[in-house]
């Protein structure tokens, strides 16, 4: 995993990428953001102060207990790279 963090003079920006080695069968897994006293037992967006990309279902989930999210883009999986920007959060799949 590479973490890059962009600092600019009024605020701070932070950039992150994940390679996924292994999604598992189902890709039930999760790339995002969360606030320092989030519960992190559960996938971001689930709890409270989380924002969350899932590969399952390409959905995007912004503390959502309903469960449904948002369609937001491609599902993800093995060998697949996300990355996550934090202003306005959002996410992009590398696929090569």
């Amino acid at each position: 995993m590479c973490i890059f963090f962009h600092f600019w003079v009024c605020r701070p920006v932070y950039y992150y990428e994940v390679k996924i080695l292994d999604g598992g069968e189902h890709s039930y897994i999760g790339v995002g953001l969360s606030g320092k006293n989030c519960n992190l037992n559960g996938l971001p967006g689930w709890k409270r102060s989380s924002y969350g990309y899932h590969g399952d279902d390409g959905r995007i989930f912004e503390y959502s207990s309903i469960g449904r999210g948002r369609k937001y883009g491609e599902k993800f999986g093995s060998n697949d790279i996300i990355g996550t920007y934090s202003n306005q959060y959002f996410f992009v799949l590398d696929i090569f």
